[in-house]
């Protein structure tokens, strides 16, 4: 008699468009009710295999980082197999020193930190050139700040997209940048506010003319704020499987970035 399944999530429990099927889903519930548990093991982090057991309906231990991190049906942890952080420097030092062109990644539970891969201004031209020629659009996200990576990102772009917050913070920020992003042309300089929540309906429209005041740029879009986008971002779902809503908002800010003139949504 069978007293316990494991199953990967990735290639396995997830079909081809990363979902789980109607009758998958039945299967594994009925296991619930017999008293079986159905673990989930991968090598994915923990915050990416809860969503899927939340969405199984099913309470059960969870294995993470290909069996390095455990936890019991409770989410506690019940064995965390860790190196120290001196053998993890060692390790990095030694990638550093054999490859630079490795990169070396570190996680602890949540967290995933990597080590920045440097790259010359004139491997980036060369880099975006090849891909005008093959590509009709090439999306490049810009770190946050005005250092190195951005100008690696605006430099050779050819147009700009500023996304902000309606917060005074998040307004300075997308002003500093709009000046960094002159070169470009205000005819190729877009503003999108992002994150805009239902209960500010009444003060919307005054936040919004006023991040595009600072900015000195034309609406591009507006983004509802969603709490399906960290759902699909930590399962690895397309948001437009999982909400109609902020992945609306979305697809037609890059309709507008194509040339259509689609109206802006209702939040």
């Amino acid at each position: 008699m069978c007293k316990i399944i494991f199953s990967d999530i990735d290639g396995t429990l997830l079909d081809s468009n990363q979902k789980i099927s109607f009758d998958t889903k039945k299967k594994i519930q009925e296991l619930a009710k017999k008293g079986i548990p159905f673990v989930l093991a991968s090598s994915r982090l923990e915050s990416g295999v809860f969503p899927v057991m939340e969405e199984l309906g099913i309470k059960a231990p969870a294995i993470s980082y290909s069996g390095a991190l455990v936890h019991d049906a409770d989410r506690k942890v019940i064995q965390s197999l860790e190196m120290s952080v001196q053998t993890a420097e060692d390790i990095h030092a030694f990638v550093v020193k054999t490859d630079k062109s490795i990169c070396c990644c570190t996680y602890s539970h949540d967290l995933l930190s990597a080590r920045p891969m440097p790259i010359a201004p004139e491997q980036m031209k060369a880099l975006l050139d090849r891909i005008r020629q093959t590509y009709d659009y090439c999306l490049i996200d810009a770190p946050a700040g005005l250092g190195m990576g951005f100008h690696l990102a605006s430099d050779y772009a050819d147009r700009a997209v500023v996304v902000t917050n309606t917060d005074a913070s998040s307004l300075r920020d997308a002003q500093r940048t709009v000046m960094e992003l002159d070169h470009l042309g205000r005819g190729n300089l877009h503003l999108v506010v992002g994150r805009v929540e239902k209960k500010l309906l009444r003060s919307l429209h005054t936040t919004i003319d006023d991040a595009m005041d600072a900015a000195g740029l034309p609406l591009l879009g507006v983004v509802p704020e969603d709490r399906n986008v960290p759902y699909a971002l930590n399962t690895g779902i397309p948001l437009r499987e999982c909400s109609n809503y902020a992945a609306r908002a979305y697809e037609n800010i890059a309709r507008r970035i194509m040339g259509q003139r689609i109206p802006l949504m209702r939040i």
